[in-house]
């Protein structure tokens, strides 16, 4: 049998690439064994990649104890801080809020029930 050089050509580049996605895989499968922890580094999903933790290394020694993008816990996020630096006034009635010392006006009171009104009484 034989091969023109169009399909021949096609064949190995078929070829080559099969051999490429395996390598790629054998690579992606050794390096994810090997170092489990390591993808979520350079993961852009992970909250635990390089660039979410430095940012709020760096914001949680720039901001004080009570400034804004502080969370309930004392941790820090840069989303935090940006919507903080943007509302300061949700930050401050939150504050206050968990501290205990809100100065709001309490919740308003419902109003008596006003009478049921039926339109077409007695046609059902």
């Amino acid at each position: 049998m034989k091969i023109g050089a169009v399909s021949g050509d096609l064949v190995i580049k078929l070829a080559l690439a099969a051999a490429a996605a395996g390598a790629l895989y054998y690579v992606y499968k050794k390096a994810s064994g090997a170092l489990p922890g390591a993808l979520n580094y350079v993961n852009p999903l992970s909250d635990q990649n390089a660039a979410y933790q430095g940012t709020n290394a760096v914001l949680d020694s720039l901001v004080s104890e009570d400034g804004p993008g502080r969370n309930a816990d004392g941790s820090i996020t840069a989303g935090g801080w940006w919507y903080d630096i943007w509302n300061p006034g949700t930050n401050a009635r939150i504050r206050d809020m968990l501290k205990g010392t809100s100065t709001g006006s309490p919740a308003p009171t419902p109003a008596a029930a006003a009478p049921m009104y039926d339109p077409t009484p007695g046609i059902y």
